[in-house]
């Protein structure tokens, strides 16, 4: 919650040519989080030159690109980082996200379903998305995110917001 101060304190060790691509990535993301796409994507670049093989770098300039309302490329990216590597959790989780919003709930389960069996962590993220998308009261597509959490993740970790979304569920139906 502090972009302007980690984007700062990253930058003098950003600019050193051997800067490792975690500095980078997270520099770059703080900088989308202040407005500053340009610079986000350029930062992205630099670390993409440096390692063309690291997929995860695709999908910070997906989230970029997302974060300034560039759908279209956000996706385009999520997919280039799933020909480069069809195990990156998290570009199938906002291929899954950004399928929702477009009302084509069987490709966004499947893209789900494919984040969480690569990490099991994605479902907390889905889980998050189904609630920003209830209290912004886009309860369709809340209800296919929070469905496919009841669904799919596991109630020994999971038991309580699994009972919290089926009540919601309960009650938005």
């Amino acid at each position: 919650g502090r972009a302007r101060e980690a984007a700062d304190l990253l930058e003098p060790p950003a600019r050193r040519l051997d800067a490792p691509l975690d500095v980078l990535t997270t520099r770059a993301l703080a900088l989308a989080r202040l407005g500053r796409t340009a610079d986000a994507l350029a930062t992205l670049a630099a670390a993409r030159e440096r390692d063309r093989s690291n997929a995860r770098t695709i999908v910070e300039i997906g989230t970029v690109h997302l974060m300034a309302g560039d759908r279209d490329r956000a996706a385009q990216a999520f997919q280039e980082a799933l020909g480069l590597n069809p195990a990156v959790a998290r570009a199938h989780s906002s291929l899954g996200v950004l399928s929702v919003e477009d009302g084509r709930a069987s490709d966004a389960i499947a893209h789900w379903k494919a984040a969480t069996s690569l990490d099991p962590r994605e479902h907390e993220n889905i889980l998050r998305v189904g609630i920003a998308l209830a209290r912004a009261g886009r309860t369709a597509e809340a209800r296919a995110c929070l469905q496919f959490f009841v669904d799919a993740a596991p109630p020994s970790r999971y038991r309580r917001d699994i009972e919290r979304a089926r009540v919601w569920l309960k009650q938005s139906g």
